[in-house]
């Protein structure tokens, strides 16, 4: 059960969440497993003061990420010193889901991975139909 202070931050702990488990499952050039939190502490920020963070680098199948996506907005929440528990509602999961695939989500297509990654010989079992 994820807990939060307050409704506002509801759907930016979703969000952190959801980019933790879909980072634990992809892979980058390298055949390393991702983690979303050393990634995010290395992030780079640009002469706009934009923060820049190499998700591309990272490849996660598109229906690995649809399955997390789908079991993390059916998860009930904690509001803290509240004992119910509560659920999202349908305009905020499509808010989650919205904000995952236009934000920083790791490379869905494999074709499009080794095509960024052109010099780099792949040993991956990975079928390219995703």
């Amino acid at each position: 059960m994820i807990t939060v202070e307050s409704l506002r931050e509801l759907i930016d702990v979703y969000i952190v969440e959801a980019y933790r488990r879909v980072y634990s499952n992809s892979i980058d050039e390298f055949g390393n497993i991702g983690d979303y939190d050393i990634l995010y502490n290395r992030k780079i920020k640009d002469k706009h003061g934009r923060i820049i963070i190499p998700y591309d680098d990272y490849y996660c199948p598109n229906s690995i990420q649809k399955e997390i996506i789908e079991s993390l907005v059916d998860e009930p929440y904690k509001i803290r010193n509240y004992k119910t528990k509560h659920y999202l509602t349908m305009y905020e999961k499509q808010a989650l889901k919205n904000n995952f695939y236009l934000g920083c989500s790791p490379c869905s297509k494999f074709k499009s991975f080794k095509r960024m990654h052109p010099d780099i010989k792949f040993d991956l079992d990975i079928d390219e139909e995703d």
